[in-house]
């Protein structure tokens, strides 16, 4: 696994190659993954598998005017699932956005799924998180869409 940078577009391409003929979803657009000045690639034999997208300096849901890191999305290509590729960006933006001092970081967590992504990321650095469980409340994103 290779992990470099990427790019808004890229992720937005793995996501529709994956889901043709579907709606793309409001994070995908310019008020949300088009804010974010982070984005990161994994290459697994030498094609993308996945991609994470973070803010360093994005607002978080609070509304007391102080900046928080978010991590705003994990995307694995259907192929590439069940291999390790989300919590290894998991990890990896954790890490990046913690050299920068960037901590704690804001996570919304819509489904079941990514609970357990985040539940396998190692505690020294699950604790730099701040992570909003919405799923719980209002659904699981992941069970009630198919991506």
């Amino acid at each position: 696994m290779k992990t470099r940078p990427s790019s808004h577009s890229e992720i937005v391409d793995l996501f529709r190659k994956d889901n043709p003929d579907g709606e793309l979803p409001l994070i995908f657009g310019p008020m949300w993954l088009g804010k974010c000045d982070g984005f990161h690639a994994v290459e697994v034999d030498g094609r993308t598998a996945g991609g994470v997208a973070f803010n360093s300096t994005r607002c978080g849901d609070d509304g007391d005017g102080e900046t928080q890191s978010t991590l705003e999305l994990i995307y694995v290509a259907k192929a590439h699932r069940e291999k390790g590729i989300a919590p290894h960006l998991c990890e990896f933006a954790i890490r990046h956005l913690i050299a920068r001092d960037r901590t704690p970081i804001f996570c919304a967590v819509t489904s079941k799924k990514a609970h357990g992504v985040i539940d396998r990321v190692p505690v020294e650095l699950r604790s730099h998180l701040r992570c909003e469980f919405s799923y719980l409340e209002y659904g699981d994103e992941w069970a009630d869409r198919g991506w």
